[in-house]
């Protein structure tokens, strides 16, 4: 073993000036060929794919002559530094957001519906289950300047509970906001490849440094005490404990009575831990502790370099809920369809409902019951909609699970939009769990005019595709929607949202983009009422989530009010850019499965909500095969929506810098560029050869500025008739 040793230190030592110059010429003949291919960027074709070979040449020069591969195969990286460690222990799959009543009666109000027409939209909210227990108030807190600063926070052992002191934080809450740290504002730049503290070599090793976190990484460890109701403890045999934490920033690991029962990712979904063994390790009637060790940033963090305030903590709300282990639902997913005839009002509803017990075809018709109300109805339980036909369409049985989807056929229904934003109460119940959710009837499709009875002057055959709502071609005022408050940073309450949400529906938005926060320079948009038309095009409101989920209560709202969703994944990795590698996350393998999980979150989490129309994968993140992934993985899992993204270009091939809207029909439904200007836009509505609508992601950036000159763009989404303008359909607005 000992002359092993010499002979390898030998070899390091007589080979190190060979390997550092054989490191510069391949770096910089690296740079020289980036250079040259973004010199003669149209020269390049999807054949050849330049940029993704180059990309993947950097990575491979990173692995093998800095030995990063080697390290990681000798030491095992800690989970808020291995990208392919997206969650580890009790942490359950990604659903819909349940509720957990005990039965319909209760789920309805109790005789008192809370989503009655009388009710104002923003005063509308699910009843709170008596089996749900919140966890939002004061915990004590103290924050560390990195993790081993913090005795036990390496696993697998436990942190130091008895090191906090009396100090305290409000959950939900930015520790930022509360005077523990400092906030951070970049838009491209990743704050630890920048400043004095910078890791080595800044953005030039961007790729090199990917996934690591720099040494100095706050860390917060949160700690409280709880008890469960009694009935809870009566029940435990029958029940499972579920911890929901919001969402926190931007990694955790989770301690129940000194257990660590899960560790996770992703500042902006939301995460469940089954904590039933360790309520169990001590007795369910004693007294608990819940602790959350919190790091500031991950790897996770280099997906989430968005335009925005980096704020650290628990953003959202974290509770507990009791669950039935007998014919419990785990999740479920709505879909609706319209009738060919526009004029119909005839409507299929489609549930898919996943039950927690093995059962057969005859048991799952018995066990699960759905019911359809309209609002002369929800007041009493046993009425329900005049449903023309009600079937089970599939019953599908695995190991551990039963999946039942049920069809309803509903006559005399009103559609929802957002000119009117009319909802359904959907109540699914077993003998032991009921869940309740709000449905629109509505459809939402890329496709061209010719499938509705009217049509305008093409010049393309009836070949251009526009997006539509129920049928009828839409043109998108829409606003792109960051959650940030000034006194609370990215916790947001009712009221906030509900001020902002009204702000954009009263001056004339139709659609949401989760990004940018809101100022008064909405009324520049369409420069009219919501009355505008041009015969069969309809104007409507829309929000992009820029550039994250959003906490549920924000889609609850839009469903109510009348906005349409862009929702948007979790993933920007726009510093990448400065060193003209935004490609570089999206083409390595090594973050595929990263990719993969935060689009999947997103559309598990909000696929029943009906104001959500467009999903997105993302924002100013290059392209690269993991979009490939993820457009395949999201396009299998729901097909009523269409998908955009702006990051690739019209070859496919990966980018530089960035992307132009542009990107491949399998990835994007739309181009959806951002700042393209309207004679840059012309140029692309008068490509005969591309056939999808123009909607911009992002256009007049008013942060700070007036927005003059907006009438140009509106004049072009309004003029249908010219070659040059017919494929504009809007975009929306950052603010």
């Amino acid at each position: 073993m000992f002359e092993h040793v010499n002979v390898q230190t030998k070899f390091t030592l007589t080979s190190f000036p060979a390997l550092a110059t054989l490191l510069v010429t391949l770096i910089v003949t690296f740079y020289t060929l980036n250079l040259l291919v973004w010199a003669f960027k149209k020269q390049g074709t999807s054949s050849f794919r330049w940029r993704y070979c180059l990309i993947r040449l950097h990575q491979t020069i990173v692995s093998v002559l800095t030995c990063k591969s080697c390290r990681r195969c000798c030491c095992a990286p800690l989970p808020w530094t291995d990208p392919q460690t997206t969650s580890s222990g009790n942490v359950l799959p990604a659903h819909v957001p349940l509720r957990t009543y005990a039965d319909p009666t209760e789920a309805l109000g109790n005789g008192s519906f809370p989503f009655h027409p009388t009710i104002s939209p923003e005063q509308r909210h699910y009843i709170k289950s008596t089996r749900e227990m919140s966890l939002d108030g004061v915990w004590r807190f103290k924050l560390y300047p990195r993790p081993d600063a913090l005795k036990g926070a390496m696993p697998p052992n436990i942190p130091d509970f008895k090191s906090l002191g009396t100090t305290t934080i409000n959950v939900p809450g930015c520790w930022e906001m509360q005077s523990f740290g400092v906030p951070i504002y970049t838009n491209i730049q990743y704050p630890w490849l920048s400043g004095p503290n910078k890791m080595c070599g800044g953005n030039v090793l961007s790729g090199f440094h990917a996934g690591s976190v720099p040494d100095a990484n706050p860390t917060g460890l949160y700690h409280r005490t709880f008890t469960l109701p009694s009935s809870w403890c009566k029940a435990s045999k029958d029940r499972t404990i579920v911890l929901h934490v919001g969402s926190v920033a931007s990694a955790a690991r989770v301690f129940v009575n000194g257990i660590e029962v899960g560790f996770f990712k992703d500042s902006f979904t939301e995460t469940e831990i089954d904590v039933t063994q360790a309520v169990a390790s001590i007795g369910h009637d004693q007294e608990h502790s819940i602790a959350l060790q919190v790091m500031r940033f991950s790897d996770g963090s280099w997906l989430e370099d968005q335009d925005h305030w980096w704020l650290s903590g628990i953003h959202r709300s974290i509770y507990l809920q009791s669950r039935p282990k007998k014919h419990t639902i785990l999740n479920y997913n709505v879909r609706t369809t319209l009738e060919p005839n526009k004029h119909t009002t005839r409507g299929t509803l489609v549930v898919d409902v996943d039950i927690g017990t093995v059962l057969s075809a005859k048991d799952a018709e018995e066990k699960i019951q759905f019911m359809l109300y309209d609002v002369s109805d929800a007041l009493d339980p046993s009425k329900g909609l005049s449903v023309v036909k009600y079937e089970y369409a599939s019953i599908n049985t695995d190991k551990a699970t039963t999946t039942v989807t049920a069809s309803l056929q509903c006559d005399n229904i009103q559609t929802w939009s957002p000119e009117s934003p009319y909802l359904y109460t959907l109540v699914m119940y077993t003998s032991t769990h009921c869940e309740m959710t709000r449905v629109g009837f509505r459809e939402c499709k890329v496709a061209t005019v010719a499938t509705v009875e009217t049509a305008v002057p093409l010049g393309k055959e009836g070949k251009q595709q526009y997006f539509m709502l129920n049928g009828v071609p839409q043109v998108v005022a829409g606003v792109n929607y960051h959650e940030h408050d000034r006194h609370t940073g990215k916790t947001i309450d009712n009221e906030g949202y509900a001020r902002d949400l009204w702000m954009m529906k009263n001056a004339n938005f139709n659609a949401v983009s989760v990004v940018v926060v809101v100022f008064v320079c909405f009324v520049v948009v369409a420069g009219g009422s919501d009355q505008c038309t041009n015969d069969l095009f309809t104007y409507v409101f829309q929000v992009r989530t820029c550039h994250y989920p959003h906490d549920h209560r924000f889609y609850e709202l839009c469903n109510e009010i009348g906005l349409m969703v862009c929702d948007e994944a979790n993933i920007e990795t726009h510093g990448f850019a400065l060193t003209s590698q935004m490609s570089y996350l999206a083409c390595h393998p090594d973050w595929k499965k990263a990719f993969l999980n935060r689009v999947s979150s997103m559309a598990q989490r909000s696929q029943h909500y009906t104001c959500i129309v467009t999903w997105s994968l993302g924002n100013e993140s290059g392209y690269g095969p993991n979009h490939e992934a993820c457009a395949t993985m999201l396009r299998q899992f729901d097909a009523t929506r269409p998908l955009q993204y702006e990051g690739g270009r019209k070859h496919g091939d990966a980018v530089f810098i960035l992307g132009t809207g542009h990107g491949p029909a399998t990835v994007t439904d739309f181009i959806c560029p951002m700042y393209h200007s309207p004679a840059e836009l012309s140029l692309v509505s008068s490509d005969t050869s591309e056939t999808r609508p123009i909607v911009l992601c992002e256009y007049l950036h008013a942060m700070g500025n007036s927005s003059g000159n907006s009438h140009i763009y509106w004049d072009a989404f309004w003029d249908m008739s010219s070659s040059k303008t017919r494929s504009m359909q809007g975009g929306y607005v950052v603010s």
